[in-house]
Parts: structure tokens; sequence; C-alpha cells
């Protein structure tokens, strides 16, 4: 099983990937190629940010069933 601290950062660092390309896509002249561009990494990178939650979700929820119950 994945480390759950190698999951967590490379969520934070797609969150950090999908802000900037947010960023870039504000920033994009219409019309260039910036900006036909852009909308495509902001949703692959939105994609990627969904599955690393969903997974870092299946991690913690899985290390819950093997913790030990209370007293």
């Amino acid at each position: 099983m994945q480390n759950i601290d190698t999951v967590q950062r490379r969520l934070a660092a797609r969150e950090a990937s999908l802000e900037k390309a947010r960023a870039r896509l504000a920033a994009a002249t219409p019309g260039s190629a910036a900006h036909r561009r852009a909308p495509l990494d902001v949703e692959q990178l939105g994609r990627a940010v969904h599955a690393r939650r969903k997974h870092l979700q299946q991690l913690l929820a899985a290390e819950d069933r093997h913790a030990p119950g209370p007293g």
C-alpha cells in the first residue's frame, strides 16, 4: 500500500499545478494558442486532483478499517 504522506504530497503538487493552470488561463489572451490550450490543461489537472483525492480517501478508509478498535 502506498504511503499516505506520499499521496498527500502528490495531491498538494497537483493542486498547485491546477492553480497555476487556472492563472495561465485567466492571463491568456483570447484567441492565442495558450488560451486554446489552457482549458484542456485545467480540465486534465482537475481530473488528476480528483483522482488523487479519491485515492487518498481510499487509503485513509483502509487505514481506519485496520486500526484497532477503542478499548
